[in-house]
Parts: C-alpha cells; sequence; structure tokens
C-alpha cells in the first residue's frame, strides 16, 4: 500500500471518530439540558455552577422562510422592514428580525417556521469549586 492510500485510510478512519465523538457529544449535551430540566424554547443564555464546573448553555432558535409564502407576504410589508429582516435567500436575519415592528413581524411569521436551535456549551473548571 503506497504512502497516499495510507493517508486516506487513516483521514477516513478519523472522520468516522470524529462524527461519533460528536454524536456522543451531543447525546451528553441533551442529557444535560434535561437533567438541567431546561426549556430550549426558551431563548437566551444561561449560566450554571455545578460542583466544580462552571457552564454556559446558550438556547436559540432556527427560524426556516417558506420560500413561496414569503413571496406572497412581502407586499404586505413596508420595504424596509422586508430589507431589514429577509436576506435575498429568504432566510431570517436575526438582527433585523428583532428591531422591525411586531406588526410586520406577524405579517411575515406565516412564512417562517421556528424550531429550537441546537444549545451552543461551554463548560470549564471553576477555580473556586
Amino acid at each position: 500500500m503506497d504512502k497516499i492510500t495510507q493517508l486516506y485510510d487513516q483521514w477516513i478512519e478519523a472522520k468516522m471518530l470524529e462524527r461519533a465523538a460528536l454524536e456522543r457529544r451531543r447525546d451528553i449535551e441533551d442529557e444535560i439540558v434535561a437533567a438541567l430540566d431546561e426549556d430550549v424554547t426558551r431563548p437566551g443564555s444561561r449560566g450554571y455552577d455545578v460542583g466544580q464546573y462552571r457552564t454556559r448553555i446558550i438556547f436559540g432558535v432556527r427560524r426556516i422562510v417558506d420560500q413561496d409564502a414569503i413571496k406572497e407576504l412581502a407586499a404586505r410589508v413596508p420595504q424596509h422592514d422586508l430589507d431589514a429582516a429577509i436576506r435575498i435567500k429568504a432566510e431570517i436575519d436575526a438582527e433585523g428580525w428583532k428591531i422591525i415592528p411586531e406588526s410586520s413581524r406577524r405579517i411575515l411569521s406565516a412564512a417562517v417556521t421556528e424550531r429550537p436551535a441546537r444549545p451552543s456549551f461551554s463548560i470549564s473548571i471553576n477555580s473556586k469549586g
């Protein structure tokens, strides 16, 4: 077996291990969220001190735009609100979505599906613990 073939085989093996580790880490994160009895539908950053560990979990919302519905609804919203909240690919601009008037957000919401985003984790060992 030549060197490049060996490297390819090693790379494929490393990718499989990486994928398995990612799945395992995500399963553990899901268990942590469940053990903390957290509401994943409530966005925001929350911190926890447990023993020697300091944990920060950021809960988000994934918004998916229905391309057909947004075309129909766009005409009912002022252009500056549409430009602030919806990108050309008809995906949510999270910052713009937050700042447009509730009336425009309510209309556009008919074309947007919201689901909890995967929480983002940061875990460190407290020097105090």
